[in-house]
């Protein structure tokens, strides 16, 4: 038979082992949760990826960083490049500082194959007009 010391060390235990196995739970689910929201691979910043916060940005420096890339893929005529991007989720339609967009700029390098592609896409304007 116990005595009394000892059963309360024992559900002193029961509770610890339950208390341990509650907090790694909740670690799983939190890490699975900071994996699925941030970008954390270096390799995995290569690519978009709409879905996941690379925390090595500055606030708006992610926009910057997509409006260069689709802006000098559409000034070497990568259509290739373009394609992927759109596959990815990039807004094809946005524009620079000037209010260029890269169908302006398709259009001032005669990259026509570029040009047909980015006028099939819908959000892109052919009125919108630059500075």
């Amino acid at each position: 038979m116990e005595t009394a010391s000892e059963a309360f060390t024992s559900v002193r235990y029961i509770v610890l082992a339950y208390l341990v196995a509650s907090n790694r739970t909740l670690l799983l689910c939190f890490s699975q949760r900071l994996v699925d929201t941030f970008n954390f691979h270096g390799y995995a910043s290569l690519t978009p990826n709409g879905d996941k916060i690379d925390p090595r940005l500055k606030k708006g420096e992610h926009r910057e960083l997509e409006v260069t890339s689709v802006m000098y893929a559409a000034q070497a005529g990568a259509l290739s490049t373009l394609q992927r991007y759109k596959m990815n989720g990039m807004d094809l339609s946005v524009s620079n500082y000037d209010g260029r967009s890269p169908l302006h700029v398709a259009a001032a390098e005669g990259h026509y194959h570029v040009i047909e592609m980015l006028l099939e896409c819908p959000k892109c304007s052919v009125n919108s007009t630059d500075r």
